[in-house]
């Protein structure tokens, strides 16, 4: 009898029996059906050997890959990592076992991680660029993409991108040194605007750290802060350093430079953030501002920060037609306007920092 399964022949079976039995074709249906068992037990066998040398192959790419392997579970416990995840994370085998993925994680940043995590359980699947910490407390930077291999396993791959962020940082460094020389010509053309802008600035980071926001957008809030008046490049002298109230045309060609500005650094793929940011400043809570009469929450959050900081420190600081207002009298402002000109949330914080004196660094002259 032939041992075979699916056309596959794996051996013979040779029996010796009496003649009368092998006549007995229910004994022949016999004898073949237990050649069948052991022609499958034998496929069986064959699989099973094939599996485990696919298994010693995987896992020996995955060991000596040059990327970061691990698997976890649906609480992001780790449950198998390689080497050259330990070799990342700084920690070792044993150590990430006993560890969750939120434990890498930075305290500003635990929310996004949640916020992708869930996605993955959601979809099965993920990607991002995320900040982490390594076991010597220093900061780094890795890609992760994860997919879902089971009910309750998922597998991820992450490739440590420190040094391409660090370059990255320094080519945006290189680049808003360039914008900032480019805005300080702006103080030429107007003497106020210079300090202004460093004060807006300070005033726009405090409140965004006070607000939880992560770093990326600290750092665009920075940008935009910094740059916010840029476009009053494109804004005639005559206007910017008008003695007296403005007409109703200055007004118009005032009214520009949010947009002018947000082409200005929309050139700068880095800062596609702090561009809208800044073409958003002059909008109003209720709709009322410009350049496109947005409301709410249709003007990003970082906008609504720089428009209150802004506002505060134009009220404080001497203009060319006013002097600057009395601290009473800027948070009278701030209050009344509240709701109607800004967001009500935001010129809470900043009264309460101008009560706890962090705001109030200029006095009027």
């Amino acid at each position: 009898m032939r041992l075979e399964y699916n056309g596959v022949v794996y051996g013979l079976l040779s029996a010796s029996a009496p003649a009368h039995l092998l006549e007995d074709d229910e004994e022949r249906e016999l004898i073949e059906e237990v050649a069948g068992d052991i022609g499958f037990a034998l496929h069986e066998l064959e699989i099973e050997k094939g599996l485990k040398r696919s298994e010693k192959k995987f896992r020996s790419y995955v060991e000596n890959a040059p990327v970061g392997v691990f698997i976890v579970d649906e609480k992001g416990n780790y449950l198998e990592v390689n080497e050259t995840a330990c070799n990342i994370t700084g920690y070792s085998e044993e150590e990430l076992l006993e560890m969750n993925v939120a434990d890498l994680q930075l305290p500003e940043v635990i929310d996004d991680i949640r916020e992708s995590f869930q996605e993955l359980l959601e979809t099965g699947e993920m990607k991002g660029e995320l900040p982490y910490l390594r076991k010597d407390g220093s900061k780094g930077y890795f890609v992760v993409n994860a997919v879902r291999i089971s009910g309750d396993r998922y597998l991820g791959y992450t490739l440590d991108i420190t040094k391409r962020k660090e370059a990255e940082k320094k080519l945006e460094r290189a680049t808003l040194g360039t914008l900032q020389a480019l805005n300080r010509t702006i103080e030429a053309k107007d003497e106020y605007t210079g300090e202004h802008i460093d004060r807006v600035q300070e005033i726009s980071v405090e409140v965004g750290k006070k607000m939880g926001l992560s770093e990326e957008r600290m750092e665009q809030i920075r940008y935009a802060s910094i740059l916010h008046d840029i476009g009053k490049l494109g804004v005639p002298d005559s206007i910017l350093g008008k003695p007296g109230e403005l007409t109703k045309e200055e007004w118009k060609e005032m009214e520009k430079h949010p947009q002018i500005g947000e082409r200005i650094v929309g050139q700068v793929d880095q800062l596609s953030r702090a561009a809208k940011i800044i073409g958003q400043h002059q909008e109003h809570y209720d709709g009322s501002g410009y350049p496109e009469g947005l409301e709410g929450e249709e003007i990003t959050l970082e906008a609504r920060i720089v428009a209150v900081a802004d506002a505060w420190d134009a009220m404080r600081t001497d203009r060319p037609y006013r002097e600057a207002l009395p601290k009473e009298k800027a948070v009278s402002e701030l209050k009344e306007n509240a709701g109607t000109q800004f967001d009500p949330r935001i010129v809470e914080i900043v009264l309460d920092m101008v009560k706890g004196e962090e705001v109030d660094l200029i006095k009027p002259s």
